[in-house]
């Protein structure tokens, strides 16, 4: 099995185990706290009800838009 194979098995045991923790938490005074580098998955957590959300660093949030940015302009114009 590649290691493609062996994560998309792997992310909905994952997700599973987020949603739980979820579940168990609200039932609580705790606050629940995650981190993700892409603020749209960061989005669907918190609408799950992770309260608290680390979103990446601004260092790679602004090397990751460059980076987009370069390659729609090379798809663009080359």
């Amino acid at each position: 099995s590649t290691k493609i194979e062996l994560l998309q098995n792997l992310i909905p045991k994952v997700e599973n185990i987020m949603l739980d923790v979820v579940n168990k938490i609200n039932k609580s005074d705790k606050y629940l706290l995650t981190t993700f580098s892409d603020p749209h998955v960061a989005k669907k957590w918190i609408k799950e009800g992770y309260r608290m959300m680390n979103i990446s660093t601004p260092l790679a949030l602004g090397i990751d838009n460059m980076k987009k940015i370069f390659f729609d302009l090379r798809e663009e114009f080359s």
